[in-house]
């Protein structure tokens, strides 16, 4: 897309599941210049094992990489029955991943990552998450800053309920977010205009 648009210099934003594809393209594309993970995310499993019940996530996991299909596979359909996100997590990923069974959906979203590509980020980098957040584990913000060793910079933003953007992509708040975002570009591009909205705000 870049090269169509003969481009040579980018800002680059992805929101939900391309929070995790940004960094990545970030990670191998020196064009990018600032990149925004709205919310950081470390895997493409992360977003169905939060959805299920406290430990099975990692019975699935195990299952999983022992390559027990019929294992795997029944606790999927013992997790779908109680948890409607869960459902509709294994719907999506379905979908998107072109698979036709749970298993062969969990193998291909497992190559979905981020994990030993972070440290090639040399840019300026800002993490969101929102406290409330129910498809990512918000500690993968914290271990995220933790890897960028590499990066120009690194920001991070936990939205709070308290803002009332403390779910999933700020919906509640989302004119607060893009405010914010707006707030940290315009460190990178002076002149720029920011929101009357921002005001003082704490990027």
């Amino acid at each position: 897309m870049l090269d169509y648009f003969k481009v040579s210099e980018v800002d680059w934003l992805g929101a939900s599941y391309g929070g995790l594809w940004a960094l990545r393209a970030a990670a191998f594309e020196p064009r990018i210049k600032h990149v925004i993970s709205l919310p950081a995310m470390h895997w493409g499993l992360d977003l169905t094992l939060k959805q299920m019940t406290p430990g099975q996530d990692k019975y699935l996991v195990s299952s999983f990489r022992a390559g027990d299909r019929k294992g795997a596979e029944a606790l999927v359909a013992e997790q779908r029955k109680v948890s409607t996100c869960f459902d509709w997590s294994i719907t999506q990923g379905t979908h998107i991943s072109g698979t036709k069974t749970p298993f062969d959906f969990l193998t291909s979203l497992s190559k979905h990552t981020i994990d030993g590509v972070l440290h090639n980020l040399k840019q300026d980098v800002l993490l969101t998450e929102g406290e409330g957040e129910h498809f990512v584990d918000v500690n993968c913000m914290y271990r995220m800053m933790s890897e960028l060793i590499c990066a120009r910079s690194v920001t991070a933003r936990m939205f709070t309920a308290r803002e009332g953007a403390e779910h999933h992509c700020q919906v509640g708040n989302s004119a607060l977010a893009r405010a914010e975002i707006v707030r940290w570009l315009a460190w990178f591009h002076p002149g720029m205009a920011i929101p009357e909205s921002v005001g003082a705000g704490t990027a």
